[in-house]
This record gives structure tokens, C-alpha cells and sequence, in this order.
């Protein structure tokens, strides 16, 4: 096996510097090694295919990577023969039937493979894969994937071992890397992110169906982020009137209210968009700015926001539809566990709020805002994020609100299901209420939609259920 890696780096090292100079050794290299025979096989002349398991990831790692019911990963790999520089393809396995590749094209320099595949070329002068380039549909995992094994082979240690050690490693790690660049983020996360505003743009770049995952995977996010951005812009953004840039959507692209509203009122059924074959054609006969505007809802929060199935949905509350801000953006996932170091875990508690608000406090957290332009109730005990231990106490801070005409929340209430770091301390007044000054301490985890004319649901009932909830996340389950 040794001789055989050995043999092998060379090859491929060679092709990648200067695809001329290549040496015509490939049989000299086309044993695999020893430990690979199980996960490698030999396509064609030169061209390879490694098979990884993604079987051992946990229910919520998948819908994070929009696994569906992929159970593997397959890698196929291509040495340069002298003409050609060598290349790769990733494909997840089974994949969804859909168009070779989707949506207007940009010429591609890509080099034709075995079975109708087309490689990316490694060589001195080109990029990093940031569009979807062979068949198949396109997706968060081999998007991520890809940009870490282009990476990895122009730095020259292309064995079939080291690859197949490279991808299963990354696999396990992606999600607390840069979506774009790999760079660490400094947070555990469930699903990766852009580290930067420079990556935030090139992921602008990439396929609406990486952008836009959560169509396919958990179209009720994709809705919650609508009505939010609808409420928003019909909350005439404190009384300035629907002209007004979109204070509480910060960075929207289309940002005029009334345009927002429009745009969004004919927008059809989000339900409509996760069977289509071709999303990206689907999409962009909406509109560029329709586009741009639905790409900047399901990414510019940098989080990972999810449908509560399974152990993450909390029982005995009928009618109300449920969420959990898996991981919040990287800056604010590190600022609470410093927070919460050797703790096993927080106190459950609850923070009333809007449909129009969510947004913000979606994407930077519940701050202070007491004494700005945000500050919507008093601050009888000064200043500070006011949560409660009881639901009821904040019910009266959640008005009903409804989502766009074609949404499927209608007549909610907003209940945000908190988690407050530090040893546990008595309440600042009668009540339940606790007065935090210290954003860092508190971290958003549910987001309730409870029928408006609904009693108010009972903590006895959910904090046990929240606590294990926490429990779960922190272990990154």
C-alpha cells in the first residue's frame, strides 16, 4: 500500500503543476491500496470513485446539509493523462432526478469523465467550484465538499488514501467551517456559514438550491422567514410610513416596504416550490429582485433554523407551530458558551414578541433596547432584556399577527423559548421576571407560534422537555 501511495502522489502532483509534463505511468499506479478496496473502484482509464457513509449522521447534521435520503457520498477522481489536468466531481447518493444542470450557465471549463460526469480541473490557474458543474442537482454538502477538496488536491497530497481520509474527516467538521472557505468559525454549529461578508458574496454566487435549501428540506422555515419580512414591512417601520427604508430588515435588498409587501403578496404557495424539478428556473421566473431578496432571507441570518420534530418538539401544546434556532451566527453561539462553560445547562425562559420584530432577534439575538428607537413597552425595572419564567407573564407582550396572504401562520402569537446562562438566581421581581443586562447570557432557542386565542401555555409543561431539548443541542445532536 505504501508503494502504491507513493507511486500515486507523484502522478497526480505532476498533472496538477503542468498537466504537459504528466509521464504516461498510469499503470504503475492503478493498483488501489490495500485498505481502499471496500470504498475505491476503478471507473475507467485514470478515473476513480470513492464511496464515504453518511449514514452515521444524526437527524438534525442532516436536514443541516440537505442530506435527504442520501446515504453516501460518492467522490470520483480523475489523474491528468497529459492532455488534461486532473479533476473531480462529488456526488451524494441516491440523489433526486433533475436537470443535468439547472438554471442560465456561464461557459464552464470542465473536463468530460466516465458516465456522462464532468470534472472540475485542479490546475495552477483556475478556481474554486462555486457553481454546480456536473449532473445531478445541486446541494450544500458537495457545494462545501467540493470547495474543501479543491483546496485540498491543489496543496498536492492527492492519494486515493489521503483524499478518501480528507472527505471523511470533512464530512465530520464541515459544519464549523466556513461554507465557502473553510476557515474555522471559533463555534460548534450544526450547519456551516459564511465567515465573512467577502464569502457571504461568493455564496450569493452558488446555486439557488444551495441558497435556498430550506425549500426542499423544511419549507415552513422558508415561510416563518417570509411572514416575518412581510409583518415587518407592514408595521410601517415605527410610523415613518411604507416608504421608508426597512429599519427592523437591516440589509434587505429590496428595501421599500411597499415594494417588499408587493413582492412578497405574489409570491405563490412556498409549498409549490419543493417538489419542482428545476428550482433555480422556478425561481428566477419570479424576478432578480424576487431572487436576490429570497437568497438574502435564508442566509443573511447565518443561523440554522429548523422545523421541532422528534425530541426537539415540545409536547402538550396543540396548535402551535413550533421551531428551534438550532445554532444562532457563529459571533453569537461563541459569546454564550462563553457563558455557559462548564455548565450542563441554563434556565428555561420566555420573552413576548411580534411577528415583525423576529427578524433582528433572529439574527443578532435579543438585545438591549431600552432608551432606543426599538423599545416598544416601559422598563419598570430599568434597563435590560425582560424574560419571564411563566408564558402567561408574557402574553400580553405578544400580539396576534398574521403571514403573507399565502402563508400558513394566521392569528399567531410570538413566544420566544429562551436559555439563560449562569447559576440559577431568584427573579428580579414578582412574577417570574428576570432583567438580564448582559445579552451574551441569554440565547434564543424556540420561536412558539401559538393560536392567538389560545390560554397561554403552562411551563410545567415545557421546561423538562426544553431543558433536554438544550441538552441536545449542546452535544451537537
Amino acid at each position: 500500500m505504501a508503494e502504491a501511495v507513493h507511486l500515486e502522489c507523484p502522478q497526480l502532483t505532476l498533472s496538477t503543476q503542468d498537466p504537459r509534463k504528466a509521464p504516461a505511468a498510469e499503470d504503475g499506479i492503478s493498483d488501489i491500496p490495500t485498505l481502499l478496496i471496500d470504498v475505491v473502484e476503478k471507473i475507467d482509464h485514470g478515473q476513480y470513485e470513492i464511496t464515504l457513509p453518511l449514514t452515521h449522521l444524526k437527524p438534525l447534521r442532516r436536514i443541516a446539509l440537505g442530506l435527504g435520503k442520501s446515504q453516501i457520498l460518492l467522490a470520483r477522481l480523475a489523474l491528468g493523462d497529459g492532455q488534461k489536468p486532473p479533476g473531480f466531481c462529488l456526488h451524494l447518493h441516491p440523489e433526486p432526478n433533475s436537470p443535468a444542470v439547472s438554471g442560465p450557465r456561464r461557459a464552464l471549463d470542465v473536463n468530460e469523465g466516465a458516465g456522462g460526469h464532468s470534472y472540475w480541473p485542479i490546475d495552477h490557474i483556475g478556481a474554486a467550484p462555486d457553481v454546480h458543474f456536473c449532473r445531478g442537482r445541486a446541494d450544500r454538502t458537495t457545494y462545501q465538499l467540493g470547495r474543501a477538496l479543491w483546496r485540498y488536491l491543489k496543496g498536492g497530497d492527492c492519494s486515493l488514501e489521503a483524499v478518501h481520509r480528507m472527505l471523511a474527516s470533512a464530512i465530520d467538521t464541515m459544519a464549523s467551517c466556513c461554507i465557502v472557505c473553510g476557515s474555522p468559525v471559533g463555534a460548534l454549529l450544526l450547519r456551516s456559514t459564511t465567515c465573512t461578508e467577502a464569502c457571504g458574496s461568493m455564496l450569493r454566487r452558488s446555486d439557488l438550491e444551495i441558497r435556498l435549501a430550506d425549500l426542499r428540506h423544511d419549507p415552513a422555515v422558508v415561510d416563518l422567514l417570509l411572514s416575518i419580512a412581510h409583518a415587518a414591512a407592514a408595521s410601517g417601520s415605527f410610523g415613518r410610513g411604507s416608504e421608508c427604508q426597512l429599519d427592523l430588515l437591516p440589509g434587505c435588498p429590496i428595501n421599500n416596504a411597499r415594494r417588499l409587501i408587493q413582492t412578497l403578496e405574489n409570491l405563490p404557495a412556498i409549498a409549490t416550490f419543493q417538489s419542482t424539478s428545476d428550482l433555480s428556473t422556478s425561481i428566477r421566473q419570479l424576478g432578480a429582485s424576487t431572487e436576490a431578496f429570497l437568497s438574502w432571507a435564508c442566509t443573511n441570518y447565518r443561523g440554522f433554523l429548523v422545523s421541532a420534530t422528534g425530541m426537539l418538539e415540545i409536547p402538550s401544546m396543540p396548535g402551535t407551530h413550533q421551531f428551534v434556532l438550532a445554532n444562532a451566527a457563529p459571533e453569537r453561539e461563541k459569546d454564550f458558551s462563553s457563558q455557559t462553560e462548564g455548565q450542563q445547562s441554563g434556565r428555561v425562559v420566555f420573552h413576548g414578541t411580534s411577528l415583525d420584530r423576529l427578524y433582528p432577534i433572529i439574527r443578532q439575538g435579543l438585545i438591549v433596547c431600552s432608551g432606543g428607537p426599538l423599545q416598544r413597552h416601559g422598563a419598570s425595572l430599568g434597563r435590560g432584556i425582560y424574560t419571564t419564567e411563566e408564558p402567561a407573564a408574557a402574553w400580553s407582550y405578544a400580539p396576534a399577527g398574521s403571514g403573507r396572504p399565502t402563508s400558513i401562520f394566521h392569528n399567531v402569537r410570538v413566544l420566544l423559548g429562551c436559555e439563560l446562562a449562569g447559576a440559577p438566581n431568584a427573579p428580579t421581581a414578582a412574577g417570574g421576571t428576570h432583567l438580564t443586562l448582559d445579552a451574551r447570557k441569554l440565547m434564543v432557542r424556540y420561536i412558539f407560534l401559538c393560536p392567538a386565542n389560545s390560554p397561554p401555555p403552562i411551563a410545567a409543561h415545557m421546561v423538562p422537555a426544553m431543558l433536554n431539548a438544550f441538552s441536545i443541542l449542546r452535544k451537537g445532536s
